[in-house]
């Protein structure tokens, strides 16, 4: 276990990675970070980001966030792509539509098999 946190931060100890949260604490605030403080229960409950779960939100701003996260600007970007098809290795082809370009017929068969 950890001696305890480093200057500055927050001092919860996150017990599955065996060490203390490493964000900054509030300036002036108590021992915590903002996301570990009880301030933060007082404006809301954190949820994880729909589109990249690797970083949270409070619940009441999740709209705004929605409109202005990466991942959402990031999969705008990538549906716009000539290439892309949503769904394409979902493996059900009535989610990806038709799994062949009309009129091509069938795959032939792999070389040597």
């Amino acid at each position: 276990r950890a001696a305890g946190p480093r200057e500055g931060r927050c001092g919860l100890f996150l017990p599955r990675k065996a060490r203390f949260c490493g964000m900054r604490r509030l300036d002036g605030g108590g021992p915590l970070c903002p996301i570990h403080t009880r301030e933060s229960e007082r404006r809301g409950r954190r949820v994880p980001c729909p589109r990249d779960p690797s970083h949270s939100v409070f619940e009441a701003r999740l709209d705004a966030h929605l409109a202005k996260c990466n991942a959402t600007r990031d999969l705008l970007e990538l549906a716009q792509q000539p290439y892309f098809a949503p769904g394409i290795n979902s493996g059900d082809p009535a989610e990806a539509g038709a799994p062949w370009p009309a009129g091509a017929g069938e795959p032939a068969p792999a070389a040597g098999g």
